[in-house]
């Protein structure tokens, strides 16, 4: 029995690090030298939407401005994410499970997820208020198009 829960704590310990790195991957594009950036994939993003929703150049502007402050706001907190990764990692792999250490592993991973949560939604918010009414509407409409289905 206790050998199962240790068992289901550490499964549930790294399914929790893997998806708070998958979110963290979500920003790892938008810094610099992160997995996407090589790629420019913020520049192809701000690209569709500006094609997209018909941006005119200042909002253009306004939203790159954003997007680069985005980017500063959460790197800090995007490198933090993937070294408690790499300690939740190694608390996994240990010989001897330590429950103590693993629920405050987490609890540090779930800081820095809330931060990144808050820059998002503050950065999201921002660009929004940028956009005509018509143009939310659009925007809408496209992220209703890209969600799957539930």
């Amino acid at each position: 029995m206790h050998s199962t829960r240790i068992q289901t704590l550490v499964a549930a310990a790294l399914i929790a690090a893997g998806s708070l790195c998958a979110a963290a991957s979500t920003f790892a594009g938008a810094v610099p030298g992160g997995p996407l950036s090589g790629f420019g994939h913020d520049l192809l993003w701000q690209e569709r939407m500006a094609s997209e929703l018909g941006l005119d150049d200042a909002q253009q502007s306004a939203i790159e401005q954003i997007s680069n402050q985005t980017r500063a706001d959460a790197k800090p907190f995007i490198k933090v994410m993937f070294e408690q990764h790499k300690t939740m990692r190694a608390l996994a792999d240990a010989a001897t499970f330590d429950e103590a250490a693993v629920r405050a592993q987490a609890a540090k991973t779930n800081a820095a997820m809330t931060e990144l949560a808050v820059i998002h939604a503050r950065s999201a918010l921002a660009i929004r208020q940028l956009l005509t009414p018509a143009q939310r509407e659009q925007m809408q409409q496209m992220h209703q198009h890209h969600r799957r289905p539930e």
